[in-house]
């Protein structure tokens, strides 16, 4: 579960225990809280069904191998060499 939002639920109990919060108060601390913790979760499995940067398992996806040298750079002749006759 959401740890701020059961931080935030514990913290606003405690207010309405210490006089500080009315029950009304806290009813409408409570519904705060709730509509937070539903869009945390919502952005969540948003990311999730994007892709959200993970692969398979939680893992980030693996490194794209890098790209290999041009090719003409391998048939380059060095400048003191002589055409073949």
């Amino acid at each position: 579960m959401d740890q701020a939002y059961v931080q935030g639920l514990r913290d606003a109990k405690a207010l309405l225990d210490e006089g500080i919060f009315t029950e009304q108060e806290f009813m409408l601390e409570k519904e705060t809280l709730l509509k937070q913790h539903e869009e945390r979760i919502a952005d969540q499995q948003r990311q999730q069904a994007a892709g959200g940067g993970r692969g398979v398992g939680g893992y980030p996806p693996p490194l794209k191998p890098p790209p290999p040298p041009p090719v003409a750079a391998a048939f380059v002749a060095a400048p003191n060499c002589l055409p073949l006759p």
